[in-house]
Formats: C-alpha cells, sequence, structure tokens
C-alpha cells in the first residue's frame, strides 16, 4: 500500500510480482493514474502491478473510529471489573461493524478504480465481480508480459531429472528424462542442442558475467523475465556441460567431462549452490584480476598485485583467518534468535565458498572476487563488521535483548505482567525491525536505547507488583482488624498476627529476575494471607471458648453453676455507716 508517498508491504513481500495499492482523491485521481502509468514503463517496475482507487473520506472516518476502539481495547482488556468488561465487549463488537464497513468501502472504491501496468490502465469494474477476481484476471495477462521469456523452458521438472539426463546415454535419452527436447537426433546421432532458447540464454549470461556461483545462477533464472524452476535450470545446467558449453568448478578443480564430482554436484538445487560454473574456455580477464586484487588488498591491507597467482597466493594465506574468524558466527546468530534465518544463512554460505577455494590450488579466487559483483567480497566485508561489532559489545546486547523478549513472552496474560507485555509491544516490534535489517550490527545505538526502554519498563513493573503486594497484605490486616474477631484475640496473638503480616513484603532488584521473583512469591503471599486469616478466626474462637467455659464453673455465678443455699436473718443496720470497718463487720 502506498500512503504518505511510502509503500508500506502487507504481504507477500518476497513474491515476484508486486500489486502497490494506491488511493487518490477525485480531483487528482486521473493525473495520478497518468503518473503511474509513467512509473510503470521503467525496467525497475516491470514487475509492479498499481490499483488505484479513489479516495473517501469517511474511510478516513471509519479508519480513525477503528484506532480508538484498538486503543481503548488494549488499554482496558484485562479489566476485572463488570462494568468495564460490559464496555469491553460493546467497543469489541464496534470495531467489528467497522471494519466491515471500512473493508466494504475500500474494496468499492478499488473495484471502481483502474489497474495500472506497463504504461497502461485497465478498469477493475471490466475484469470480474470484485477486486480479488478482478486482480486475478489482470495478474494472469500482466504475468505474461513479466516473464515473458518463460516460454524458453516452460516446465516444472522433477528435482531427479538431471541426475538422470546425465546418467543416461545420450541415444537412450526420452521425453522423460528431456521433457524440453534438449536432444537433437539430426543424422542419426544424439547430441545436445546447444542453440536451444534456454541454454542460449544461459551461456549469454555466463558470458556477460564470468564465473558465477550454482545458487546465484538459480536466483537469476528463477526471476523475472524468466522465472523457470530451479530443477528446470538444473537440468538445462546438465544439458550444458553434456553439451560443453560450460565447465565446473569444483573444490579449486576444473570439470569438463562427467565424472563423481560432477554427477554429485548436479544431484540436488543445495549441491549446485556452491559450485562454480562458467563458459569452457575462459580466461582470466585482467579488469577481474585488478578488482580481485583490489578487493583483497581492502580486506587484508596487504599489497597485491593484479596477476592470478599472487591473487591465489593472497587468499590461500588469508582465506583460513577468514574461515575461522566468521565460521562460528552462523551458529551464534542463530542462538539469539534474530528474526529470519537469512543471516545465518550467508555466513554457512561464505563459510562453505570459502572452504571451496581452500580445497583447490587458490585460483578460483580471481572469478570469486573479480566479477563485476561479488557476493563472496560482499558477504567478507558484512562478516567482518558483524564480527567487530559483536566483540564491541553488541554480543552482550543481543543476549541481553533475547532474554527479554523470551521472558516477557512468558509472562502471564493477566494483571501487571499482562500490562508489561502490552506496553513493551511497540518496542519489541522497533527490535525485531532492527534486528531484520542485513546491516543490523550498525544499530547498537538504537539497539541500546530500546534495550534501556524494556529495563525501564521491567523496574517500573517491579515497583509497582511489590506496592500492590505491600497494599494487599495490609488491605487483609485491616479487614482482620475491623472484624469482630479481632477483639476477641488477646494482645499477644494481635502482635503476632502484625508481625506475620509484615514479615510478608519482599524486596526485589528492578529486573526480570526481580520480577519473577515477585510473581513466585505472589503464591506464597496469597497462601500465607489465607492461613492468617484462619488463624485469627481460630484463635478467636478459642478465647471465646475458654470466656464461656470460666463463666460456667460450679462456684461461679454464671447461668450454669449450682443454686447457693439460702437462709433467712433479720439484721439491724444503722442509720448511718461511717468506715469500711463497719461495713466488713456487718
Amino acid at each position: 500500500v502506498i500512503g504518505g508517498g511510502q509503500a508500506v508491504s502487507l504481504e507477500g513481500d518476497k513474491e515476484p510480482i508486486q500489486f502497490l495499492i494506491e488511493f487518490a482523491p477525485s480531483s487528482t485521481y486521473d493525473a495520478t493514474r497518468t503518473e503511474r502509468e509513467n512509473d510503470s514503463r521503467s525496467a525497475r517496475e516491470r514487475a509492479t502491478i498499481y490499483l488505484l482507487g479513489r479516495t473517501d473520506p469517511t474511510a478516513d472516518d471509519l479508519s480513525i473510529t477503528m484506532v480508538r476502539c484498538r486503543k481503548f481495547l488494549d488499554a482496558h482488556r484485562t479489566a476485572a471489573d463488570p462494568e468495564t468488561q460490559e464496555f469491553v465487549r460493546i467497543v469489541d463488537a464496534r470495531l467489528q461493524r467497522t471494519a466491515g464497513e471500512l473493508e466494504r468501502k475500500l474494496s468499492s472504491a478499488l473495484h471502481n478504480g483502474s489497474f495500472v501496468a506497463h504504461g497502461a490502465h485497465e478498469a477493475v469494474s471490466g475484469l470480474g465481480a470484485d477486486v480479488l477476481d478482478a486482480a486475478k484476471a489482470f495478474l494472469a495477462n500482466a504475468a505474461a508480459k513479466v516473464f515473458d521469456r518463460y516460454s524458453e523452458a516452460p516446465h516444472q521438472a522433477d528435482s531427479d531429472i538431471a541426475e538422470k539426463f546425465l546418467k543416461i546415454q545420450l541415444d537412450r535419452i526420452t521425453s522423460k528424462e528431456d521433457p524440453l527436447g534438449l536432444i537433437s537426433r539430426a543424422g542419426g546421432r544424439a547430441q545436445v542442442k546447444t542453440t536451444h532458447k534456454a541454454i542460449v540464454s544461459i551461456t549469454d549470461y555466463l558470458g556477460q558475467n564470468g564465473q558465477v556461483e550454482g545458487r546465484r545462477l538459480l536466483d537469476h533464472f528463477a526471476a523475472p523475465p524468466f522465472g523457470w524452476s530451479k530443477d528446470t535450470v538444473r537440468y538445462l545446467l546438465a544439458a550444458a556441460f553434456l553439451g560443453g558449453e560450460i565447465k565446473l568448478r569444483i573444490a579449486g578443480k576444473d570439470h569438463q567431462v562427467k565424472s563423481d564430482e560432477s554427477l554429485a554436484a548436479f544431484t540436488s538445487n543445495r549441491s549446485i549452490g556452491s559450485v562454480g560454473i562458467a563458459l569452457r574456455e575462459e580466461k582470466a580477464d585482467p579488469d577481474a584480476c585488478l578488482r580481485a586484487s583490489d578487493r583483497l588488498q581492502q580486506l587484508s591491507g596487504d599489497t597485491i598485485m593484479p596477476l592470478e597467482d599472487d591473487i591465489a597466493v593472497a587468499a590461500k594465506k588469508h582465506f583460513p583467518t577468514y574461515q575461522s574468524a566468521f565460521g562460528p558466527l552462523a551458529v551464534e546468530l542463530r542462538s539469539f534468535d534474530l528474526t529470519g534465518e537469512d543471516k545465518a544463512d550467508r555466513l554457512e554460505n561464505l563459510a562453505s565458498d570459502l572452504a571451496e577455494i581452500l580445497s583447490g590450488d587458490g585460483s578460483d579466487a580471481v572469478k570469486r572476487l573479480g566479477g563485476v559483483d561479488s557476493p563472496l567480497f560482499d558477504s567478507l566485508v558484512w562478516a567482518r563488521k558483524l564480527k567487530k561489532a559483536l566483540d564491541n559489545g553488541l554480543r552482550l546486547q543481543l543476549s541481553h535483548v533475547r532474554r527479554l523478549r523470551l521472558d516477557l513472552a512468558d509472562l502471564p496474560d493477566t494483571g501487571l505482567p499482562a500490562q508489561l507485555k502490552n506496553s513493551a509491544a511497540d518496542t519489541l516490534e522497533s527490535i525485531d525491525d532492527l534486528l531484520s535489517r542485513e546491516a543490523f550490527f550498525d544499530e547498537t545505538a538504537s539497539l541500546g536505547t530500546a534495550a534501556a526502554e524494556l529495563d525501564q519498563l521491567v523496574a517500573q513493573t517491579v515497583t509497582d507488583l511489590a506496592k500492590q503486594q505491600s497494599d494487599l497484605a495490609l488491605a487483609e490486616l485491616d479487614r482482620w482488624q475491623s472484624s469482630p474477631d479481632w477483639k476477641d484475640l488477646d494482645d499477644d496473638d494481635r502482635t503476632w498476627i502484625s508481625e506475620q503480616v509484615n514479615q510478608l513484603t519482599t524486596s526485589a532488584e528492578g529486573d526480570l529476575a526481580g520480577l519473577k521473583k515477585l510473581l513466585n512469591h505472589d503464591f506464597e503471599l496469597n497462601h500465607r494471607l489465607r492461613e492468617l486469616g484462619q488463624q485469627v478466626a481460630t484463635r478467636a474462637a478459642l478465647h471465646r471458648d475458654e470466656r464461656k467455659a470460666a463463666t460456667n464453673k460450679p462456684n461461679g455465678q454464671g447461668p450454669g453453676a449450682e443454686p447457693p443455699e439460702t437462709k433467712e436473718e433479720t439484721l439491724f443496720l444503722p442509720h448511718t455507716l461511717d468506715s469500711a470497718q463497719e461495713i466488713e463487720a456487718l
């Protein structure tokens, strides 16, 4: 989707053909469409289809409503009181209705819009009853233009066809092993048709680029304008190899005829990925030697003459150091759980390429480093920057960030931990974005800032949780002190209960370990409060029973005592009593 002058990927950003959706005001719709037609004529936008619709002011209002609803739900979804929960349900229903209405309006706007590609436009409504059907119809036509050379090899080959093609004698190959008809039997002699358009395209590419790695060649012909399957490309390479058009560079040695090594190289796309592929009878290009020597000098700091032998000697000298320095980095990166596998794969491919060069005499270095583009050189520079950053503190940063991500994900989805996870979501997303970049090691400052924000959120949650637990204990104590049972306790019991409550609070560091400590303490706190509540009730009941028993003794005055014996006497009392002794005497 294009918005604010920038394209934001929604899905399938690695697909060979991309749909770019854009909304324009009605007043500028025609001008925008003309601008996109001009853009689509460039080679860079050959695989791009623009889907243009008119903006609807009500859609913006619906979008704002959705954003507000989502913010409310994010802030109150974990609320415990029934009144808020009911309101959450109402807002959620409103969000669903708004989303449906917005989807209908956007679909309508796009259905009344235009597709733009290859310098022309076409109305969406004329291609289908809805946007999806229309997009499928337009894509079918556009794909034929994007992959206009697919017809040179229009077949999805089986994964084992290249190996079979090499193992079977040419005069016995059938259409099952040769679906593209690469074998000619003109004049009764079976031979490879090196003039086949697909083989010519491959040899032209090798003629322009020199020796290339197998994986690079497979990727090139899988992309526009070819779109061939990688198994089909490997089958075509096997035919070109048999036809004497190309040679393989395996373990530093050239292979121009079938052998165990060359057969093994064609068994899978992975096995051919690290194999050098080049046209037969090529010689070291002086320009390639110059580029290779310059790149080796940048890597090593040594002065290297642009001669094939000197370059080979330098490669044999320095590449083992790179191999030992960069080889373990793939495992280390995977241990940090970085987004995607491409960075670790790149390091593994680099290690494989270095091993491939070192297994021979080093002469392969000119071809690997001397091309106009050198993936090997780019990977070496990238790996060196990565290792330097790791050694300068990035390793500790990544380890800390990994622990933060894992521990935050494991927190409960209720209460303060849930609020922490919600608060940290945007920061974690920014960290994922930083770590997904190719040169993520250049983002150490931003990564450190993001990690510090997470640490602050964790520290604040520790403080809040400790206060919450302390408030809970004191609230329980207040409740007991206000209950009738508290009055029935003696002073010793009251003092003991108060001391026990005070001992329930615990301190914790403001980090994830401290947060885990408090979460574990939460169970102990609630369990102990229940026990103390039972103690208050039990001890109060005990004291009441003791007082009741005391009042029910036989010589007491309570209702259960024996009635005392009585007798009648006549007493003569003075009119006044002047002292306590007179009362005692009486």
